[in-house]
């Protein structure tokens, strides 16, 4: 008789058996799904700046602890600043110098004038300061800025001086006429007038164009 209770209950709520059964099933699959998705590992980070530091730590900053004042060495002389600029003489033995400047070559930074000395060789250091540092070196040859200022089809023209005796060569020509000079001035130029250094001709140039 039970048994019979049982089959005609199942008979009769069959199909809210098989709705829940549904739910659950469903249920227990979303569940495990959502549980899944969450225990996924995210990329792991970069760690401790690898790859980016040289996967070193990181460091003092240069000079940190230093008491000493910039431009300056533990014994008050001046030392090399790294926005120093360093002027280079070359001294000619026609009596020209030629100047380049640049700046402070690294690893000068921080010298003094002593250590400087044990760093240049064939340089004498003509000044010396934090800022600015003049270096000089004598060369046994001319300069190659030796010049005769002439004529050429009656303007005033500009030539090399001629090496051992030769024809001087024709550098350039200006626009500035002989005829509207003295008699005086067109005779030195006829003659020819010898010229050291660019800074020299270019003075005597500009003397004839005012």
């Amino acid at each position: 008789m039970r048994r019979i209770k049982i089959i005609n209950f199942f008979k009769k709520h069959y199909s809210m058996l098989i709705i829940g059964a549904s739910i659950l099933a469903a249920g227990f699959a979303f569940g495990y799904m959502t549980s899944s998705a969450l225990s996924v590992k995210a990329p792991p980070a970069e760690s401790g700046g690898e790859g980016v530091f040289n996967g070193g730590a990181a460091t003092d900053s240069p000079g940190a602890g230093n008491t000493v004042s910039a431009g300056e060495s533990a014994d008050n002389s001046e030392v090399i600043d790294k926005s120093a600029n360093f002027v280079y003489d070359y001294i000619y033995s026609d009596g020209v110098t030629v100047s380049e400047t640049a700046g402070a070559p690294a690893f000068v930074v921080g010298e003094n004038e002593n250590e400087l000395k044990s760093s240049i060789d064939g340089w004498e250091i003509a000044s010396f300061s934090a800022d600015e540092i003049v270096l000089q070196k004598t060369f046994d040859e001319k300069s190659g800025q030796n010049y005769v200022v002439g004529i050429y089809n009656g303007y005033i023209a500009v030539y090399y001086e001629a090496e051992d005796g030769g024809k001087p060569l024709l550098k350039e020509i200006t626009d500035m006429r002989v005829d509207a000079l003295s008699a005086n001035e067109t005779a030195k130029l006829e003659q020819g007038i010898p010229v050291t250094g660019n800074d020299a001709l270019f003075k005597l140039l500009q003397d004839y164009g005012s």
